[in-house]
């Protein structure tokens, strides 16, 4: 059986769990170099498409880079 205590921290705790996730900091600059792509605003609207995606794309190649170089030190 549950005590007062237990049952009453479990009431003033409902729906304050954090929950972790969103866009993100890189996702967000995504975001906003669509936008002004999109709508011809500023210099963003004559990038080229693989610049305006450069936010979600070069985190992951430097990723595979760092990959690659401590698999080589590790040999």
């Amino acid at each position: 059986m549950k005590s007062i205590v237990q049952l009453s921290i479990k009431f003033l705790t409902m729906g304050k769990e954090e929950k972790s996730g969103g866009v993100g900091l890189l996702g967000l600059l995504f975001l906003i170099f669509l936008v002004m792509k999109l709508a011809g605003a500023g210099a963003v609207a004559n990038w080229s498409w693989w610049w305006v995606f450069s936010p979600l794309w070069i985190p992951v190649v430097f990723g595979v880079l760092i990959y690659i170089i401590v698999m080589q030190l590790m040999k």
